[in-house]
C-alpha cells in the first residue's frame, strides 16, 4: 500500500481549492509498525525522535488501522505519567485512521481534516498499497 501524508497550509489551500490532494501531498518517507508487532509506546517514542512525527499501524493484511502521533504519546502516556515501556502502541493509537484518496481534491481534505479536528492525513493510492 503507497500511503503519504497530507498536511495542509494555508497558503496552498488558497491557490489549489480544486486541485487534488496528490498535488500537495508530502513525499516523506512513512513509517509504519505492525498492529501485532507488540513494540512498546517507548520504542515507538525512539523512532519518532529520528525526525518522524507520526507512525501508521498496520494490519496483518497492510492496511491501515490507525496512526500514533507526537501528540498521541503526550496526551496519553506523559500527561497520565504512565510508563511508556509498558504500554502497547496498539493502546496508544488513533483509530479508527482517517484517509483520503490521492485523486479527492484539496477541499475535500481540508473539510476532512477540520471536521475531524486533525492535522494529519494518510492519502491512499487506488489499491491501497504503503
Amino acid at each position: 500500500m503507497r500511503l503519504t501524508l497530507v498536511t495542509l497550509k494555508n497558503d496552498l489551500i488558497h491557490n489549489k481549492i480544486m486541485s487534488a490532494v496528490s498535488e500537495i501531498m508530502s513525499n516523506k518517507t512513512i513509517l509504519t509498525v505492525k498492529l501485532d508487532s507488540n513494540l512498546s509506546a517507548l520504542h515507538i517514542s525512539n523512532l519518532m525522535i529520528k525526525n518522524v512525527d507520526y507512525v501508521i499501524v498496520l494490519d496483518s493484511k497492510n492496511l491501515p488501522v490507525g496512526i500514533i502521533t507526537e501528540h498521541d504519546i503526550v496526551r496519553k502516556i506523559c500527561a497520565k505519567n504512565l510508563v511508556s515501556d509498558k504500554i502497547q502502541c496498539k493502546e496508544i493509537m488513533t483509530s479508527p485512521i482517517i484517509t483520503i484518496m490521492s485523486y479527492d481534491s484539496i477541499d475535500s481534505a481540508t473539510k476532512k481534516m477540520n471536521k475531524n479536528k486533525i492535522k494529519r492525513l494518510p492519502v491512499m493510492e487506488e489499491n491501497y498499497k504503503v
